[in-house]
Formats: structure tokens, C-alpha cells, sequence
């Protein structure tokens, strides 16, 4: 799923004449894929709707297509043919959002505490995204997280049935083989 985000983001850069606001945030908008308390349930991310405005805000300008085949709103390529700013093709920030293919979350929409529904793009969602830019990636892990990332492991393992273990395992073995042979 990463790499249609990337090419968007991508496109937006290149074609779309964006401004720097207007990338970031619509990189946050197609990280919303890949969100666990969005991306994992059935049907387009949810999206709260302060998002889509600030959105909106910052990408009004830039050059926007629907794509021909998904019928979706995406930023303008190298091979499309009717380009538009977003201004031209929807009104809000709600708008952009559903066009671009997402759900959204109306802020006037008051739920149960039970019942809340979580919605990508609000302060807590964002700050963990934005902590996690801000980590370097040549920080070292803690030997907690280590220990996390190996449990996660064996229980991926764990449940993978028995002939795709095996394999896994011929093929590491394969692997270990032409890298001795090497």
C-alpha cells in the first residue's frame, strides 16, 4: 500500500505545483493507509474532517485529475490530461477527502463515549506520526523493543501454517547456501 502513496505524493511534488504545507499534509492524509486504527478496517480510512480543512487549505491551488479507472481525485502526472487546481473539482475540505477515496468524520457528529469512533488526522493520531518523522533512524532500539519485535516475530511464525514454514525455511536455507557459496 505504501508505494501507491508514494507515487501521490510523488506526482503532487512533480506535476501538482504544490506548496510545501500542501505536500506534507497530503503525505499525512495517504499515511492514513497505514494507520492500525484506520487502515486495518474494512472500507477507505476515516478521516476527521479538521484534517480535510486543512487540507483543502494548503492544496486548494494545487493541480488535481480524476483518475479514469478508481474515479478518484488524485494529484495531477505527467499523463494526465485534464488537470485542475482542487478548488476546481471540489469546494471543501470534506469533498476532497471523499473524492480522494476516504471516509470522513464530521466534526458535528456527537457519539456515545462506547460508541466513539476513531478517526485519522486528529491531534493524538497526528502527534504519533509526527514523533515517528522525528526519530532518527540511525537511533539505536532499546532492548525492550527488541524483545517486541521478536515476539511479534515468533507469533507471526507461530501461526503461519506448517508447508508455508517449510518454506520459509528452504528458501533461508537456499539464501545461506549462495551467500557460503559466494
Amino acid at each position: 500500500h505504501t508505494h501507491p502513496a508514494l507515487l501521490s505524493v510523488r506526482k503532487l511534488a512533480s506535476g501538482g505545483e504544490a506548496s510545501q504545507e500542501c505536500l506534507h499534509l497530503w503525505e499525512l492524509l495517504e499515511c492514513a493507509i497505514c494507520d492500525p486504527r484506520v487502515g486495518t478496517q474494512p472500507g477507505p480510512p476515516l478521516i476527521c474532517a479538521s484534517l480535510c480543512e486543512r487540507i483543502y487549505d494548503a492544496c486548494s491551488n494545487a493541480y488535481f485529475s480524476m483518475d479514469v479507472k478508481t474515479q478518484v481525485l488524485a494529484p495531477c502526472g505527467v499523463n494526465d490530461f485534464v488537470c485542475g487546481r482542487a478548488a476546481e473539482w471540489v469546494s471543501n475540505g470534506t469533498d476532497l477527502c471523499l473524492a480522494a477515496g476516504f471516509q470522513v468524520k464530521s466534526s458535528d457528529i456527537v457519539h456515545v463515549a462506547s460508541e466513539e469512533t476513531f478517526c485519522y488526522g486528529d491531534k493524538a493520531s497526528l502527534g504519533s506520526v509526527a514523533d515517528s518523522w522525528k526519530a532518527s533512524q540511525f537511533e539505536s532500539t532499546k532492548k525492550g523493543e527488541n524483545s517486541v519485535i521478536l515476539d511479534d516475530f515468533q507469533q507471526w511464525a507461530r501461526d503461519m501454517p506448517f508447508n508455508e514454514r517449510v518454506s520459509w525455511a528452504i528458501g533461508g536455507m537456499v539464501l545461506t547456501a549462495g551467500l557460503v557459496f559466494i
